[in-house]
C-alpha cells in the first residue's frame, strides 16, 4: 500500500506489450488483468471531407464521421464476425495508434479488475526507446480521459532490475515482436548502450514457417526390405 493524500491507496500498474496488456495492483506478484493487445473492428462508412451545395445554393453541413466499433478482451478478436478486421496499436514495441489504447485500459480496469481509476495513482511502463510525444499523449490520456489523481511513467529495464533486487544490471527483454538489451546503472538507463531490435516476424510465425517448410519438403520413397526373387 502507498500513501497518497494521507490515506492508504494502492497504485495501479499498466504494462502494454505487443501481445498482451497487463494491469494489476502495485506490490502484487502477478497482474490481475491480462488481455490481448490486438482488437477486432468492423470498418464503417466514412464520409469524405467535402461540403456539397444543393440546387438552392445552400451549403449542406457535413455529417459526422462514424467511428469503428472495437471488439476487445479475451473474446474480442478471437470470435469470427462478418467483415471484422484485426488491428494492433503497437509497432516495434511502441504505441503507434492511441485510439484503441483508452478502450483497452478501460476494459482492464473497469470490466476485469472492477476498480475505478479515479481513486488510484497510475504507473505505466515504457521501453527505453520511447518517444517524448508518446509520453505526452499517455499523460494526456490518463489525466483527461481517466481523471487519475497521480501518474508516473517508469522504464521497463529499471523496473526489471529493481524487481530482481539490483540497482545495476544488464536487462535482456525478449517479447513477441522486439528484443532489447538495456544497461541499468544505479537506477538509470545508459541510453548509448541500449540495443533494441525488431523481429521481422513473430516467433510463432517463424515456428509456423519452419513447420510448413518441413511438411512441404518432398520425402524420399520408402525402401523395401524384401530381397528380389530369382
Amino acid at each position: 500500500m502507498v500513501q497518497y493524500g494521507g490515506d492508504e491507496v494502492s497504485a495501479l500498474v499498466v504494462d502494454i506489450g505487443s501481445s498482451t496488456l497487463r494491469a494489476g495492483y502495485a506490490g502484487d506478484d502477478t497482474p490481475k488483468a491480462i488481455i490481448p493487445t490486438s482488437y477486432g473492428f468492423i470498418p464503417q462508412n466514412v464520409n469524405p471531407d467535402v461540403t456539397m451545395a444543393d440546387t438552392s445554393g445552400e451549403t449542406q453541413q457535413e455529417a459526422p464521421k462514424e467511428q469503428n466499433r472495437l471488439y476487445i478482451g479475451q473474446h474480442g478478436p478471437s470470435i469470427w464476425r462478418e467483415g471484422m478486421q484485426i488491428g494492433n496499436p503497437m509497432k516495434d514495441g511502441l504505441i503507434n495508434d492511441f485510439a484503441p489504447i483508452g478502450p483497452l485500459i478501460s476494459h482492464a480496469f473497469k470490466d476485469v479488475m472492477q476498480c475505478d481509476p479515479k481513486e488510484h495513482p497510475i504507473l505505466v511502463t515504457e521501453p527505453a526507446w520511447n518517444t517524448s510525444a508518446n509520453r505526452e499523449r499517455m499523460a494526456e490520456l490518463m489525466f483527461e480521459e481517466f481523471d487519475v489523481p497521480a501518474f508516473y511513467i517508469a522504464n521497463t529495464g529499471v523496473l526489471n532490475a529493481f524487481a530482481a533486487g539490483k540497482g545495476s544490471a544488464l536487462v535482456i527483454d525478449i517479447g513477441q515482436t522486439t528484443a532489447s538489451i538495456t544497461p541499468v546503472v544505479d537506477g538509470f538507463v545508459l541510453r548509448k548502450g541500449e540495443q533494441p531490435r525488431s523481429f521481422r516476424s513473430s516467433p510463432a510465425r517463424c515456428c509456423k514457417r519452419a513447420t510448413f517448410a518441413h511438411e512441404s519438403k518432398p520425402q524420399p520413397p520408402p525402401q523395401s526390405n524384401s530381397s528380389p526373387i530369382n
